[in-house]
């Protein structure tokens, strides 16, 4: 059984479980009752456990070591074992490279702080036994500094490749954090170069538009001019347009066109919509009679739309009625005393319809449309083009004439027939504003 305290080589040999088991066993029952010999078991596998995680960390970061200067030259030039060639090539690199410097600097205090080590115990063969017990004793601390000095080169050693990836990743910091500072410094050049390239733009459009607006008003010329909400269009009669905002290919094309032939383009689902005058059975009934306003002869963007339809003077009251393209009803209202009424519920997007109106008046009914006057159709628009129609709508707001070609051509004719009124506002003499109009509305007359 052990009595005193255990030894570093008994400590050592309990660690590695290389004690029989009687010195085991002896060992436990000293360890149990013994603060300072559990303490200095505890202290040999902290610095076993640290060791461990070192040597794990050096194996690691071996794979991340970059080119620098040789860990045993920078030993050999701090204890001044180079040759003049080496200094100057090692003093070179270090003027350079702040790990490495970092490095050599580091070696340099640790090797002097070796240098310093524990002040000298004088020796004394003739001390007293006490004195003696005390030197012995005092002989411990000296064999734990040494202990705390190797794990401190151990640490040192192996946390010098994390310590070289540090100083790396704040160097690629830095030079990141230059790089940022030029990006924006160059991004910040190319907007003002953007800015004034527009501003350079606008002003050549400007003065081209202005140079083709007093061409036009020159006899014979082929050129026409609009004012567009603000904006100054210009067609050169050459096939150039100046002054429109940005557009896609196929409504620049459409824009062209319209300037040539002073005609807007519509689809062939209107020529169905507006249909023919149906043939009378007899003869005209004479009487009362009033018109439908829209939708007719036209295709809408919302699924609800607003009929409305002239007051017939005197009626009493009125009842709408909506029918699908096999003439079933679909909706009908009470009898309402308006001239206009909203659909309640969503109409199929895609889909023909036609309605009528019955109005009452002197205890008669007179229904409109009557022959032979044709069918109050309309189409909702399909999904597709109604999320295309919104996109345009946002992209062309403010320009009417690139609003009503648009529409015009995606058979939207009442929306297009607004804008080009609004366009014609803004140019009351204009003959080609004029001409546009007139013929978006002969568009929508019935063929006989």
């Amino acid at each position: 059984m052990i009595s005193e305290h255990l030894s570093t080589l008994h400590i050592e040999r309990y660690n590695q479980r290389k004690m029989s088991a009687t010195e085991l066993a002896n060992a436990d029952d000293h360890l149990a009752k013994c603060d300072m010999c559990r303490q200095k078991l505890s202290e040999v596998e902290q610095l076993d456990m640290a060791f461990e995680a070192l040597r794990s960390d050096l194996t690691q970061g071996a794979a991340f070591e970059i080119d620098h200067m040789d860990y045993d030259k920078l030993v050999a030039y701090v204890d001044n074992k180079c040759d003049s060639v080496d200094n100057e090539i090692i003093e070179s690199h270090l003027q350079v490279c702040s790990r490495c410097a970092m490095e050599a600097q580091e070696l340099r205090i640790f090797k002097n702080h070796l240098a310093a080590g524990p002040a000298p115990r004088p020796a004394s063969a003739k001390a007293a036994p006490w004195k003696r017990f005390v030197n012995s004793w005092g002989y411990f601390p000296v064999q734990m500094a040494g202990a705390t000095m190797l794990a401190l080169l151990i640490v040192w050693v192996g946390t010098r490749s994390m310590r070289s990836q540090i100083t790396d990743l704040h160097a690629r910091m830095d030079l990141l954090q230059q790089n940022d500072v030029a990006l924006k410094q160059e991004l910040s050049g190319i907007a003002e170069l953007r800015n004034e390239m527009t501003r350079l733009k606008d002003e050549s459009d400007i003065n081209r538009a202005i140079e083709a607006r007093i061409a036009s008003d020159i006899p014979g010329s082929k050129m026409q001019t609009l004012k567009d909400n603000g904006r100054l269009i210009t067609f050169d009669g050459q096939g150039n347009i100046i002054g429109l905002p940005p557009a896609s290919q196929q409504d620049r094309q459409m824009i062209k066109e319209a300037f040539e032939t002073e005609r807007v383009q519509t689809p062939p689902l209107i020529a169905t919509l507006v249909g023919k005058q149906r043939k009378l059975m007899g003869e005209t009934e004479r009487g009362p009679s009033f018109s439908l306003l829209g939708p007719v002869g036209t295709v809408v963007s919302t699924d609800r739309p607003v009929f409305r339809w002239q007051a017939l003077p005197e009626a009493t009251g009125y009842i709408i009625s909506v029918y699908d393209s096999n003439f079933t009803p679909i909706a009908a209202s009470q009898i309402i005393q308006s001239t206009e009424w909203t659909m309640p519920v969503a109409l199929e997007r895609g889909r023909i319809y036609s309605w009528e109106v019955t109005s009452f008046k002197d205890g008669k009914k007179i229904i409109s449309p009557k022959p032979p006057a044709p069918e109050a159709r309309f189409e909702v628009l399909a999904q597709a083009q109604s999320d295309e129609l919104n996109r345009a709508r946002q992209s062309y707001e403010g320009s009417h004439l690139v609003l009503a070609i648009y529409l015009a051509r995606n058979g939207l004719m009442d929306d297009a027939e607004a804008e080009l009124q609004a366009l014609l506002k803004d140019n009351p003499a204009s003959k080609i504003a004029q001409r546009l109009l007139r013929n978006l509305k002969a568009a929508r007359m019935p063929k006989r």
